[in-house]
């Protein structure tokens, strides 16, 4: 819960918000249930006029890092505070919102402010045009990786350019890669993945009836695609072509992570890619790597989830102790209502497009591979008003995050 605060020499309305330097970063303890299971987060550019999303966020990351190994009490960091530099530039926490209005205790994101910076305007969206401009004549890309992350977190990306993108980042391709290679790599990965398929399909009823595991998984997965996404036209029909590929997904990843097995909400992670990518072999091999991270998600102990929802109270108890204590004081503080928000990367909590939007940033890893936390973070920050003002119970905070599924406007989050 505390954060080194320095006010300003110059100017008293003003707070300088502690951060660390060099190749070390001075850690914050917080005081809090976490489990000392917090996160590091790296350098990112001035927002500008990107949805105000990725603008405010660009801010957070810049601002704040927070050092796993965390052993030092926090008032002996607030003792160093003049010793404390930012290899990032200096920020500057200003006193109450653009409009005057002070709420105190809460680090408002709005007005978190890069000094000294010129950074110039976000380029435009990644065109088609553009991307396809960036190989060369044997098709191999002719950029940086960082610099295609940078550019997707500040400008976003056409449409037309995800799908190549989203298989670039879950790394169907490799970076340098010609197009003769991904071609014969991709008929390698068909193969491989048609082996797979024919392992789960050649198993016999009897044998299946011997086979409690399998089965199982049989009737989860069966039970749970027609009913994953149907309000998107390709899942719509529980007999269509689209439902069927799922269902096949779903088994064959299952067959290659069998100790896991089928969790509700995998199917969840899943359509996006048979969505964007529209094949089910690349489909396949995109969405596992994604699982290769979220894996410990679906675990029985839920290992993943528990650590994020303790890294995502002490972000909050550090950006909004006011908010923090009342979930704390209803006996919400466990957040086990954005339970869906962590594990499906806030999938249902967006319209579809906006998803799609979110999910291009969140698949490039840029600036952090734990951006959704601080999305998480800000969101419940932006409706703070009303569960302060109406001072929210327990029942009445869940129905009231329950009811916003799938109406966030990702250009007027916070």
């Amino acid at each position: 819960k505390h954060v080194p605060l320095i006010k300003s020499p110059t100017d008293r309305t003003l707070y300088i918000l502690g951060v660390s330097t060099g190749p070390s970063f001075a850690p914050i303890k917080y005081l809090s249930k976490a489990k000392n299971s917090l996160l590091s987060v790296f350098d990112s550019p001035k927002p500008t006029s990107r949805p105000e999303i990725l603008q405010r966020q660009a801010d957070l990351a810049m601002s704040m890092v927070i050092d796993p190994e965390l052993t030092r009490d926090p008032h002996e960091i607030a003792k160093d505070h003049s010793q404390v530099h930012s290899g990032l530039g200096s920020f500057e926490l200003m006193d109450g919102d653009e409009d005057g209005d002070n709420t105190e205790g809460i680090l408002d994101l709005r007005i978190l402010k890069r000094k000294n910076s010129n950074a110039s305007p976000p380029p435009p969206p990644l065109s088609l045009d553009e991307w396809v401009g960036l190989f060369d004549s044997e098709g191999r890309l002719q950029c940086q990786k960082d610099v295609i992350q940078k550019r997707v977190f500040r400008s976003g990306i056409d449409s037309a350019v995800r799908r190549e993108l989203w298989e670039y980042f879950s790394d169907l391709y490799p970076w340098n890669s010609t197009k003769e290679e991904r071609t014969a790599l991709l008929k390698t990965r068909q193969k491989a993945y048609e082996r797979l398929k024919i392992q789960w399909q050649s198993v016999s009823e009897e044998q299946a009836s011997h086979w409690k595991k399998f089965t199982v998984n049989k009737e989860r997965i069966e039970k749970d695609v027609i009913r994953t996404d149907r309000e998107h036209p390709k899942f719509k029909d529980p007999t269509g072509p689209y439902v069927e590929m799922l269902h096949d997904l779903l088994f064959s990843y299952v067959f290659f992570n069998f100790d896991t097995g089928y969790v509700q909400g995998m199917g969840d992670l899943l359509t996006p890619f048979l969505v964007v990518i529209d094949d089910e072999p690349s489909a396949f091999w995109c969405y596992k790597k994604l699982m290769d991270r979220k894996v410990s998600n679906f675990n029985k102990d839920q290992t993943g989830i528990n650590t994020q929802l303790d890294q995502t109270r002490a972000l909050l108890a550090m950006l909004d102790p006011a908010l923090y204590k009342h979930f704390e004081s209803v006996d919400c503080i466990n957040l086990y209502f954005i339970y869906r928000w962590l594990l499906l990367m806030l999938k249902r909590e967006f319209p579809h497009e906006e998803m799609l939007q979110l999910w291009d940033v969140l698949l490039v890893g840029y600036p952090t591979p734990h951006f959704h936390l601080f999305l998480t973070v800000s969101l419940l920050i932006q409706y703070r008003r009303p569960v302060m003002e109406n001072k929210m119970e327990f029942d009445e905070v869940i129905k009231f995050f329950s009811s916003l599924a799938g109406k966030f406007d990702l250009k007027e989050s916070p």
